[in-house]
């Protein structure tokens, strides 16, 4: 199955996997110049080894109009609803390409779910990660697109399960992908998907049969993971007392690695834990990225500039919903 595929998934895949935007991009709100702005502390408080994070904060105004947004859910808190569902894919109609880069989303809550490019869904008959940003309508049922993040396992999880649970193929638990994977997701190659993953198992020197990706995240009673998640729940922490906090600039030895700005601050709220936790796993065990050779001030024009133009650059992804952006983020 390792092999480096060229694969289409079918067509209802693929209509139903194009970021659930507003399609009238053309009225979509954007930015006025003034409306983010990165702050630039000189404090240790925002430093973890060689890495460091500026916090991008949004203006009072624009805050005031994410009202109708207050309403959604991130992936991880629809995964403890009853009503929520990733299973292993199901088939509308003709189906064509490999089954591992599909799986569908059932969602019967009565909220929106926002998933983003980088979420992990663990379980089903193998690991996988989500290759762009979709919002699942209350009461809806589609297929998303996905990466293998688990090259040697192509059954259930759990082989105690009734047959029923096995043919259903449900997913139990959610992370999110450190930045080597996420830059293989976002030049959409599952063979480099696949290199990472075995790259980041043997720098955090953990054997896993299945080639699994979370294996390595899964050493809690490691030193390492100790450290570094306690270093990212301290500085999550001191998100907490920016106000309107909406993302940040990461940047390392050799560069900016990440920039993520979202349309409220609820959901870097939600967010920011899992996302310093991807970045200051791969920096403790020495696979962080060089990153983009800029300063976090160019790299924060990059993504803000792009978001007051209507066609952002192909460096920058963008989220729309409901006649707005949602999340900006890099895509190097």
């Amino acid at each position: 199955m390792k092999s480096v595929l060229a694969v289409s998934i079918f067509a209802c895949v693929l209509c139903s996997t194009i970021c659930c935007a507003d399609k009238k991009s053309a009225k979509t709100l954007r930015l006025n110049q003034d409306d983010l702005s990165l702050l630039k502390k000189e404090d240790p408080a925002w430093q973890y080894r060689s890495l460091r994070i500026y916090p991008i904060v949004m203006s009072d105004a624009l805050l005031k109009e994410t009202e109708q947004l207050q309403q959604l859910l991130t992936l991880e808190e629809a995964m403890q609803l009853p009503g929520f569902q990733i299973s292993e894919m199901k088939e509308f109609g003709r189906t064509e390409g490999v089954w591992y880069r599909g799986l569908t989303a059932a969602n019967k809550t009565g909220r929106p779910v926002f998933i983003m490019a980088g979420d992990v869904v663990v379980g089903g008959n193998q690991d996988r990660v989500i290759s762009e940003d979709c919002v699942i309508a209350a009461r809806e049922v589609r297929n998303i697109e996905v990466f293998c993040v688990e090259a040697g396992r192509s059954h259930y999880y759990n082989p105690n399960a009734s047959p029923a649970e096995k043919e259903q193929g449900a997913f139990y638990a959610h992370c999110y992908a450190s930045p080597q994977i996420r830059q293989k997701v976002f030049r959409n190659n599952q063979g480099e998907v696949w290199q990472s993953v075995d790259f980041l198992l043997e720098r955090a020197n953990v054997e896993s049969p299945t080639s699994a990706y979370t294996a390595a995240l899964n050493r809690k009673t490691d030193h390492l993971a100790k450290e570094y998640e306690a270093s990212a729940q301290k500085m999550a922490a001191e998100f907490q007392k920016i106000p309107h906090a909406v993302g940040f600039v990461a940047v390392g030895e050799g560069g900016v690695v990440m920039v993520e700005v979202f349309r409220m601050s609820k959901l870097l709220e939600k967010r920011v834990l899992g996302l310093l936790k991807s970045l200051f796993w791969e920096e403790a065990i020495g696979a962080l990225p060089k990153g983009l050779p800029m300063s976090a001030e160019e790299a924060f024009a990059k993504v803000t500039a792009s978001a007051t133009e209507d066609r952002p650059s192909n460096m920058v992804g963008e989220t729309l919903y409901r006649g707005t952006w949602l999340r900006r983020y890099s895509k190097w």
